[in-house]
């Protein structure tokens, strides 16, 4: 086991940006934790946070729902290093001379993508909106019916 050090501030420069990180000893392992410069830090104070009595219930229950059906599992194996798959492949052939063919990220295919506006109107339409659209939509169609066409 190593001897307890204390982290060391160091800067990095990843993809052209510099980040201040701590570096440190966690078992047989080197840890690089990124931070964040003070610039880049905004106080809390200066956002409004809603007390717990000013969400209704229903409010929450939708919310928490909305949650539910969006959470899945966590599956690490979905995901892989492109950009060290390819930063290999571009050593490899400039080592032999050849021009890299590079690998195109790929976004999981079982990935669901979910109409966040959509659910929220038939969401609303279920509370009760449902009847002035209808009210509207009759209106509508009447006075398209009645309109000439233009020739």
């Amino acid at each position: 086991m190593w001897a307890k050090v204390a982290p060391r501030i160091a800067t990095i420069v990843l993809r052209d940006a510099q980040h201040l990180a701590a570096l440190e000893v966690a078992g047989h392992a080197l840890v690089l934790t990124l931070m964040r410069y003070a610039e880049e830090l905004v106080d809390v104070g200066e956002y409004h946070f809603p007390a717990a009595g000013d969400i209704r219930k229903p409010e929450l229950a939708m919310a928490r729902t909305l949650v539910e059906n969006l959470a899945d599992k966590w599956d690490p194996s979905q995901y892989t290093d492109e950009y060290r798959a390819n930063l290999m492949k571009i050593i490899k052939a400039k080592l032999k001379g050849k021009e890299p063919h590079l690998v195109e990220h790929v976004e999981p295919r079982n990935a669901e993508v979910v109409d966040l506006m959509e659910r929220l109107r038939q969401s609303l339409q279920g509370a009760g909106g449902s009847k002035k659209k209808t009210a509207r939509s009759r209106k509508t169609s009447t006075k398209a019916r009645k309109r000439p066409h233009a020739a």
